[in-house]
């Protein structure tokens, strides 16, 4: 049983990656109440194979722009169940459409979910956090444009 930590990230893993795992040795998952997450928060992407039971592990645990960059290689085809981004404080977000429709749901969905004014799209990648200052204001692009 693998350990990969990240910030305060924490997530065992049976076998490696794509093989399983619990979030912090707690099978319960809560849902995210954020509308962003911010670049530099660890985060994950799981695969919700049974809801409440068992979860694939896609990706390994990193920061945002890190996840979403490994993300891009997850081919949809072998998706199954929804997807679930699992935030540091234990919290999820969770995308109900598996496969290539639950790729793209999540990808186009980011744009409100994740900072993605640090993810620009010409201009590589920003060194400074942004975070917004209103409920209305806009994340930025679409994580799709920036990564894929």
């Amino acid at each position: 049983m693998g350990i990969k930590t990240g910030g305060k990230l924490t997530i065992n893993t049976f076998g490696g990656l794509g093989v399983g795992g619990e979030f912090d040795n707690d099978a319960y998952r809560r849902a995210s109440s954020a509308k962003w997450i911010p670049y530099d928060e660890y985060i994950a992407i799981e695969c919700i194979i049974a809801p409440g039971s068992m979860y694939q592990l896609l990706t390994d645990i990193g920061q945002v722009s890190n996840v979403y960059a490994q993300f891009r290689f997850v081919n949809p085809a072998y998706l199954q169940g929804g997807l679930r981004v699992v935030r540091e404080d234990g919290s999820c977000i969770d995308f109900r459409s598996g496969g290539k429709a639950g790729v793209d749901n999540l990808l186009a969905t980011s744009k409100d979910i994740v900072d993605a004014d640090f993810i620009h799209q010409n201009e590589d990648y920003s060194a400074t956090p942004y975070y917004p200052k209103g409920a209305n204001e806009s994340s930025g692009v679409t994580i799709a444009w920036g990564l894929i």
